[in-house]
This record gives C-alpha cells, sequence and structure tokens, in this order.
C-alpha cells in the first residue's frame, strides 16, 4: 500500500505500510514493492508473478503461493534490472509470530554460522527505537555471490527478520541505510 512519496537527498521514496504485521518501511519509489500482509496474499503473490513474469524471484523459490505465505514473508522489494539476470538489490521482510523476545546477538550468530554464513559479523543495534541484532556475511547461490545485511529485531506482532541483498556492504549502503533507517513500529 502506497501512503505518499518522499525525498531523502536525491532518491525519491514510498512508504509500505505492513499494519497487520506490525511495522511500515520506505522503498525506493523505483523499485518493485510486493506487500504480502492483506487480506489475500497468495492471490496477491500469484498476480505478482503474472504480471511481472518473475516465477523464482529473490526469497520466493517456490511455486507454492502458500509456502511463501506460511514461512512468514511479509514484504519483498526489489530494484528492477534491465533484461534478464541477477536482481543486484532487494530487500525481504519475515515475521516471526511465535517469537515474543528481543533478539540475542549470540543466538543470531550461532544460527547464521550453522546455516554456512562466511565472513560473519554482528553488532547490538538500536532499530525503530528497540534493540536489534545487525548480522552481516556473504552468500553464494551458484554463480552468484552478494552481501546481505540483516535486522533481527522484536516488533509489535512478533520477530522482524529484515534482510538486504546487495552488491556491496548494506553497512555503507545509503539505500539500504535510508530504508533501515525508516522502519516505524505500528502498534
Amino acid at each position: 500500500m502506497r501512503t505518499g512519496s518522499h525525498s531523502y537527498g536525491a532518491s525519491t521514496y514510498r512508504t509500505v505500510r505492513a499494519q497487520e504485521a506490525g511495522f511500515s518501511l520506505d522503498v525506493p519509489e523505483a523499485w518493485v514493492a510486493l506487500n504480502l500482509t492483506g487480506k489475500q496474499p497468495q492471490e496477491t503473490l500469484t498476480r505478482f508473478r503474472q504480471t511481472t513474469g518473475l516465477g523464482g524471484v529473490g526469497a520466493f523459490f517456490t511455486d507454492d503461493a502458500s509456502t511463501v505465505v506460511a514461512d512468514g514473508f511479509k514484504l519483498y522489494a526489489f530494484k528492477p534490472t534491465n533484461g534478464p539476470g541477477p536482481l543486484h538489490s532487494e530487500v525481504f521482510v519475515l515475521l516471526h509470530g511465535d517469537v515474543s523476545w528481543p533478539p540475542h546477538q549470540d543466538d543470531i550468530r550461532g544460527s547464521l554460522s550453522a546455516g554456512g554464513a562466511q565472513d560473519l559479523t554482528t553488532t547490538q543495534a538500536r532499530i525503530a527505537g528497540v534493540q536489534a541484532v545487525e548480522a552481516t556475511y556473504r552468500v553464494e547461490i551458484g554463480d552468484r555471490a552478494f552481501h546481505r545485511t540483516e535486522y533481527f529485531l522484536l516488533g509489535p506482532a512478533g520477530g522482524l527478520q529484515i534482510s538486504f541483498n546487495t552488491s556491496d556492504d548494506g553497512r555503507t549502503d545509503n539505500t539500504v541505510q535510508t530504508m533501515i533507517h525508516s522502519l516505524k513500529l505500528l502498534r
């Protein structure tokens, strides 16, 4: 859902509200955004795939829309590229409804290490006024390598995992930093 455009520096952003998941996030105006928090998220994802022609995009490497929704995906946005090939910048937000406590850095580090994260660093941070864990690491999928910068925090509806995949380190990427610092928790 679009709630208006506004500028940060030379770039224009729009706010995507995911009320049911308890957050809003500013996304660059030129990016494609898919909000899966509405009343019919499976139909929304199916329509998105049909209109964009993107079947296995980003975090959605399954053909089953109900699996994507059941896995907690609430928002997916990406910077379109010209022609075929991998995306260069994307963000996805997952809601872990069973989480009721703030994340612990050691737990996040252990989980990501067990998952094969390369060059992993974790730090404590404050995002949207709450305790968060920032994790950065390299990911290789096939012939594609990218940087992932993730933020783990407790929101009003459960644990939020906000993941940015970029070609450069998200800690110094202006778009990533603008987006994560635009995060608002909705009560």
